[in-house]
């Protein structure tokens, strides 16, 4: 600042040694020079008490239309119109990116992933279109996007093209002990307590299952309707006599007792679930709900059918209903299946195939039926087994398939012609399904998930702060705020701010001029009264000095 003009401290020390009639010149020179060199402390104070107070010349960067921005050490120039098209963004909002303002560098700051920003930045240029680079993790790269602040349309373009799953929120219930009890039956991997009834649940359901597999063994095979009733023809209609003594000889059979152990603890396990459900609504619409109650259904039904069976008869439709009972048990094997990743995977994997599976489902039976037609055409008259069309499509569907039962087969050498044409074809669609259902599988296989309601993981969290980084936090938050208040408020004003500050402090330091030439002049006329006493005059310039660096 005072390389282009001499100090003025030398300038009043030349003066004590000179001649009387010097001072005067040295007086008027350094009345101009310092009115100089206060008119650059004005500018250089008022910008450095801008820059002490985070202000940011919005002048500076609104008079260009290119915006610079830096980030991690990389610099980056876009069109000011690019970033005010999103105006809810990061960059988007003038008042938002001002916080990130470098006055000395005249460029916005972000200490950011910068592989990701070249993504950010062409989601501006394109106009909104938003692709994760190849050799950027996805994680990171939602952290950029929730950082800048791209908004929902922006995070549903990643989740379309990365194949996310939005985690849903989990509901549970108000009441600490029915949320115990929900999270312990729910979510096995919850605890160790929950982990362990997991365990039990299905070590039960699969001893159940064996338990019905091995009384249909031949060798251990026990048919109820021969130990509780005997077949009989009463007035020409199909009924069962009842057996006296069958409840006592069917509670002690050890296939019995174990059932009843099986479903004493599905039954207990299932009101359980019902008391601590959260909602009501989605527990009886829930598929395994259903299941449960099918399981143990059975096992009610037989007991009381035993216990208030008397001699009269008992209608074979009962009998049957008895049986299809019983063999619902195995409905429970779902609750295993439901805690398998793979089959859990092949499920999502039908269920967002299902429309590409009943398109090729159409055009198999579609095929089907016009190479079955031909068929019937080429064997009716030589071959019985063709009898009708629909005979003939269920033979185009199994040839098809590759399975060849060879309960129907062709005849004529015409029809074995139409044979080979099936099957090749049917070689080929059936590729083309299972290709489809692969496709699927692998898709929902390699799924990950994200949740939306996450928070930046920079922001911050208030629940697992301190009291002192708590109120760290606020102040720098209220601070922040007020700089970005001040900021909008210089650029509204277009500078009348600086303007007013300037005059202030211009006004002070003519004051403190006025100060110095009195004193100055004191010295001068106390030089004149007595040259060869030199102590005054040092006096007077550490005084002078003193002043001028207030």
């Amino acid at each position: 600042m005072y390389s282009s003009r001499p100090p003025l401290a030398y300038m009043i020390y030349v003066s004590r040694t000179a001649h009387p009639f010097l001072n005067i010149i040295v007086l008027f020179l350094f009345d101009t020079c310092l009115k100089r060199e206060y008119s650059d402390v004005v500018l250089q104070f008022g910008k450095l008490k801008r820059e002490n107070h985070g202000v940011v010349d919005s002048r500076v960067s609104e008079k260009s239309s290119i915006v610079r921005i830096n980030v991690g050490g990389c610099q980056f120039e876009i069109h000011l119109s690019s970033l005010n098209a999103f105006p809810e963004s990061l960059l988007g909002d003038e008042n938002k990116r001002k916080i990130f303002w470098n006055t000395d560098r005249q460029e916005y700051f972000f200490g950011r992933h910068r592989a990701c920003f070249e993504a950010i930045l062409y989601y501006y240029q394109s106009n909104g279109r938003l692709r994760r680079p190849d050799h950027v993790p996805l994680d990171i790269f939602l952290e950029e996007i929730r950082y800048f602040q791209l908004g929902p349309k922006a995070l549903a373009q990643v989740v379309e093209s990365e194949n996310l799953r939005e985690i849903k929120p989990k509901i549970m219930p108000n009441e600490r002990w029915r949320r115990l009890i929900w999270q312990h039956l729910q979510y096995p991997a919850s605890s160790i307590l929950a982990r362990g009834i997991y365990i039990i649940s299905m070590a039960i359901t699969l001893l159940s299952s064996i338990t019905l597999a091995i009384e249909t063994l031949p060798s251990i095979k026990t048919d109820l309707l021969g130990l509780c009733f005997s077949g009989t023809n009463l007035n020409g209609s199909s009924t069962y006599q009842f057996v006296a003594g069958c409840p006592r000889i069917f509670s002690t059979m050890p296939y019995f007792t174990i059932e009843s152990i099986c479903v004493s603890y599905f039954t207990i396990e299932f009101f359980l679930r019902l008391i601590s459900t959260p909602s009501y609504k989605d527990f009886f619409l829930s598929f395994m709900t259903w299941v449960d109650i099918l399981a143990i259904a059975p096992y009610y039904c037989i007991v009381p059918l035993l216990a208030t069976s008397t001699s009269k008869g008992v209608n074979l439709t009962v009998v049957h209903i008895f049986r299809l009972l019983r063999a619902l048990r195995t409905l429970r094997l779902l609750t295993i299946v439901r805690e398998l990743r793979s089959m859990r995977v092949l499920g999502r994997a039908l269920k967002e195939s299902m429309f590409d599976l009943a398109g090729a489902a159409i055009s198999i039976t579609t095929i089907a039926f016009l190479f079955g037609s031909a068929a019937y055409l080429a064997e009716e008259k030589d071959n019985a087994n063709y009898s009708s069309i629909p005979a003939a499509t269920y033979w185009g569907i199994i040839t098809m398939s590759t399975v060849g039962y060879g309960d129907i087969s062709p005849m004529t050498w015409l029809g074995r012609i139409i044979a080979c044409m099936c099957a090749v074809f049917g070689t080929a669609t059936m590729g083309m399904v299972i290709s489809v259902l692969g496709e699927s599988y692998q898709r929902v296989y390699k799924q990950q998930t994200y949740d939306p309601n996450e928070q930046e993981p920079l922001l911050v969290d208030w629940d697992r702060m301190s009291n002192v980084e708590e109120e760290k936090e606020q102040n720098m938050a209220k601070n922040l705020a007020t700089r970005s208040k001040l900021n909008f408020s210089i650029s509204s004003n277009d500078g009348n701010i600086d303007d007013h500050l300037a005059n202030l402090i211009i006004k002070h330091l003519n004051e403190k001029v006025i100060e110095i030439q009195e004193i100055i002049r004191k010295d001068i006329y106390l030089q004149m009264i007595d040259n060869d006493n030199q102590k005054p005059a040092d006096s007077s310039v550490n005084t002078s000095l003193r002043y001028f660096r207030l």
